[in-house]
């Protein structure tokens, strides 16, 4: 019992479908692809070489590329290890050297060590009280004294 199938149905059954792709038109779209490719290619190419001649002929340079002056502070750290250390030599070399800090008043600076010594030989300066009375004397001395009437 053989069934018989539609022509339709019967060409789908033994070999590939011809009617849904049309190849000639697939093949003519890959071609104008290919086309449309190399134009925009060659367009972007000559673009260019014309842009690169026209700067090697002006060769003026941008005023946004030139660094006229230095931004204000503060600035970025372009090496950040660099800085702290160049910033703890100075300070090494501040506190353990000699030198004016203003020299109209007569304000020097001498080494942390030297200035250490001379506390140690010296003793800490004491304010000397200009009465005689304690602190706590002249808060109650302060309080005692009678608020004057309006």
């Amino acid at each position: 019992m053989a069934e018989e199938f539609p022509k339709e149905t019967r060409d789908c059954v033994t070999g590939p479908e011809r009617r849904d792709i049309n190849a000639r038109a697939v093949a003519w779209f890959g071609v104008g692809l290919i086309i449309t490719f190399a134009v925009i290619f060659f367009s972007v190419r000559g673009l260019l070489n014309h842009f690169s001649e026209q700067q090697r002929k002006n060769a003026v340079v941008s005023h946004i590329s030139v660094v006229s002056a230095l931004p204000p502070e503060p600035r970025l750290q372009s090496n950040p290890a660099s800085d702290l250390v160049r910033f703890q030599k100075e300070e090494s070399a501040s506190l353990n050297s000699y030198g004016w800090i203003d020299r109209r008043a007569g304000v020097v600076r001498i080494p942390v060590e030297r200035a250490m010594d001379i506390l140690a030989q010296r003793g800490l300066p004491t304010t000397p009280i200009s009465s005689g009375k304690t602190p706590l004397q002249m808060r109650q001395e302060k309080a005692n004294v009678e608020k004057p009437s309006l």
